[in-house]
């Protein structure tokens, strides 16, 4: 909160020189079309102009993501986290691979006390390949693991 309009008109400057990388995705990775990409979603179905190359890897809603889910091993509960009535979810970001293994796991958030388990569990996970133009591709998406204490 400015205290003077010289104060204030000091923070406004600071924020126009201010400068912000572009968000880029990861080369191979369809991430949406745009004017850019030479990709392209035409009525719901992933097309490319004539000469270009397939995604290597493409993310996936968490919701798709569940669709494709296997095998989902339950995690275990932590007990120090259960004496201590720790509960709440963990999200991560998961790359999948052509097989439909999990490849890479990234914490976005979650209680450290009930990391380890969701790590372990999703690990163990394995879905149906996603095929995109008959093809398997791997899959980046997000997975929340929840954890809820039974009420008493």
């Amino acid at each position: 909160m400015a205290g003077s309009p010289e104060a204030l008109d000091e923070a406004a400057n600071s924020l126009a020189a201010a400068a912000f990388q572009e968000d880029r995705p990861e080369p191979g990775c369809f991430v949406g079309p745009d004017e850019n990409s030479r990709m392209g979603i035409i009525g719901g179905i992933i097309s490319s102009t004539p000469g270009s190359l397939p995604p290597t890897r493409i993310r996936v809603s968490q919701r798709v993501s569940e669709g494709l889910l296997t095998k989902k091993p339950e995690p275990e509960y932590p007990e120090d986290a259960r004496q201590k009535h720790i509960q709440g979810d963990v999200v991560l970001r998961v790359v999948i691979s052509k097989q439909g293994d999990v490849e890479d796991l990234t914490l976005v958030s979650g209680d450290a006390a009930l990391v380890p388990a969701a790590l372990a569990a999703v690990k163990q996970w394995k879905y149906t390949p996603y095929l995109l133009n008959g093809q398997p591709v791997k899959m980046d998406t997000e997975v929340t693991v929840a954890f809820r204490l039974p009420e008493r």
